[in-house]
Formats: structure tokens, C-alpha cells, sequence
């Protein structure tokens, strides 16, 4: 006897497969609600969630896709109109003027400009497209982390200044330690491992000259992009104490 493979209910599943959409809105509320974790784990949930039943609102099964879109957020169409241009005007640059003003082959090629550097399929290099990668957070992430860690000593030794010698954990020498001893490695040893990771920590490369506006707008358009990406993992974090509150 022949079974029809597309009304089985693994095809029946797949059938249903759908990229979710949530409101930018709903992720700023304090609590998530109901609806956003329902979508959340349409969007990501597992297919073993509910004994293989990931469905939402309404009881409908998806298998998810590991994807989420997020709609309306704020001044994101005028910054995407504003930077999509330039990617067209860095790319038509001279090619002498992008070897030797953005790109960066100690790194890699992965900060600045990057045009059939990389392979995307077996051994052809990929020349169908050009990439500009930077660090939207920082432009230098190495001084970044030397800066946050003195900043963490100092504010380690001056909460406890004023504890009594003999505690352990303060008085005199005794924060000083404590601090060098959650450190792994020391501020040179660390330097050390940023420039023999230079695909990590190489500084931002941008193209001032010929492009002064980008480097001001891409900053911004990241830093969105960050922070919408921070709300979704919160949101996610609901879903995910939510699926232990049931378990438990």
C-alpha cells in the first residue's frame, strides 16, 4: 500500500512552517506577555517542546524556524535609506583606494572592506558581492576591555576601603588580591592574546575621507540593531522561565 508523503504528518508540520513577527512594542513592556512568549516559542521552540506539540495561540503545531522578525521599529526605514546608498558608493571606490585605505589582511579580512577575500563554496573565492565589517560597540575592543577591567579594580578597591583588615575581604592589600586572583590573565598576558587574535580585535577601520558620513550612521543602525537583539534575548529568557515554572 502507497502512503501519499505529502499528507503525512511530518509534511502536515513542515506545511505550517512560518517566520513569526512580533511587535517592537510588545518587547519593551517590563513583563512579557502572554502572546510574545507564545510567539517566542513558535519562533525558536524546540520540537521536543510539549511532547512534540510547539503550537500557538490559536493550537496550531509549527516546526519552528529558528526565526523572528520584529516590526516597527522606530527610525529604522530612515537609517536603512541612509545607509544603503553608501554601500553602493564605498563599493564603486577605486579598488587602490579600498586596498589600501580600509582593508585589513592582518585581521583576516574581517574588519574593514572585503571583496573576494572569502570562500563560500569548496575553493572559489566569493567576488559577487563585497562585505564591510566593523565592531558596532566599540572601535577599538581591546582598550575597551583594559579600560572596563581598571575601571572594575577601582571600583573593587574603593567598595571595600573601608571593611575591616582581617575579613578577607578588605583592608590594605587584601582587595588587590582578591581582584588579581579573579583575573585569569593580567592586562599584558591579555594584550598579548588580543594581538594574536587580530580577527577579534583589530580596530575598526573606516573610510573618512571618502565616505565621512558613514562610520556616524552605520554606528547607528548597528546599535539599533544591538539593542532590538537585547530585547528579543530578554524576551527569550521569559520563554524560557516560563517552560521551567511548567516543568517544575
Amino acid at each position: 500500500m502507497s502512503t501519499d508523503s505529502a499528507t503525512s504528518p511530518t509534511a502536515q508540520r513542515h506545511k505550517q512552517q512560518h517566520i513569526v513577527t512580533v511587535s517592537y512594542r510588545d518587547l519593551l513592556a517590563s513583563e512579557p506577555s502572554a502572546e510574545l512568549l507564545a510567539k517566542i516559542g513558535a519562533a525558536y521552540g524546540g520540537d521536543d517542546d510539549d511532547n512534540h506539540q510547539n503550537s500557538d495561540l490559536n493550537g496550531t503545531v509549527h516546526s519552528s524556524l529558528g526565526i523572528l522578525a520584529v516590526a516597527d521599529v522606530p527610525n529604522l526605514p530612515a537609517l536603512r535609506s541612509h545607509l544603503l546608498p553608501m554601500a553602493r558608493q564605498m563599493a564603486s571606490l577605486p579598488p587602490s583606494e579600498l586596498s589600501s585605505a580600509i582593508e585589513c589582511p592582518e585581521a583576516g579580512y574581517q574588519v574593514g572592506w572585503s571583496h573576494g577575500k572569502e570562500k563560500v563554496e569548496g575553493d572559489k573565492f566569493d567576488t559577487g558581492k563585497g562585505s564591510f565589517y566593523f565592531n558596532p560597540l566599540v572601535d577599538d575592543l581591546e582598550r575597551a576591555i583594559l579600560n572596563r577591567r581598571a575601571m572594575m579594580r577601582l571600583m573593587h578597591t574603593h567598595s571595600n576601603i573601608d571593611l575591616a583588615p582581617g575579613t578577607g575581604t578588605g583592608g590594605d592589600d587584601n582587595s588587590q588580591c582578591i581582584i588579581q586572583n579573579d583575573e585569569p590573565v593580567n592586562d599584558d598576558e591579555f594584550s598579548t592574546l588580543a594581538k594574536a587574535n587580530p580577527a577579534f580585535f583589530a580596530r575598526n577601520i573606516w573610510p573618512d575621507e571618502a565616505l565621512p558620513e558613514l562610520e556616524d550612521v552605520a554606528k547607528e543602525l548597528a546599535n539599533l540593531v544591538v539593542s532590538v537583539g537585547r530585547l528579543v534575548a530578554r524576551a527569550c529568557d521569559g520563554y524560557v522561565e516560563s517552560r521551567v515554572r511548567c516543568i517544575y
